[in-house]
């Protein structure tokens, strides 16, 4: 058992492991407000790892990497988040990709199959999706 204790609150972040290294993305602040924070974690450490460019901001996203990159969708800070995020993992900066036809989303679901991103169902501010959605 190993247990890592922070001053963070890592509630509906992201987890994700690129490089043989494990990371979490976006954490609660002490007012419970979404922050864009990525941190790197290893069996001893919790540690900050500065990201340049326009960030991400929200909780409860989705995400798959592909190759060196993170690709992020959905996710909640004042309302549903809409758009499709980019972290290059290899200089460590934000793109924000726009995108046509997809609704602000959040608890859905995403997979990277052929190359493509998936992205199933979810909520909008008012209900439930069932659409399903390819990148």
């Amino acid at each position: 058992k190993m247990q890592v204790e922070t001053s963070v609150n890592t509630s509906k972040s992201l987890s994700f492991v690129y490089d043989n290294q494990m990371y979490l993305l976006g954490a609660l602040n002490a007012l419970s407000n979404s922050t864009n924070v990525l941190y790197q974690v290893n069996a001893t450490s919790f540690s900050m790892v500065p990201v340049e460019g326009e960030p991400y901001i929200g909780r409860g996203a989705k995400g798959v990497i592909y190759g060196y990159e993170l690709y992020l969708i959905g996710g909640e800070n004042l309302g549903n988040v809409l758009g499709l995020y980019k972290l290059s993992m290899k200089n460590l900066s934000w793109v924000f990709i726009h995108t046509h036809g997809g609704p602000a989303l959040n608890e859905h679901e995403v997979l990277l199959d052929a190359n493509r991103m998936w992205v199933f169902g979810g909520r909008n501010s008012t209900h439930c999706l069932t659409t399903i959605y390819m990148f």
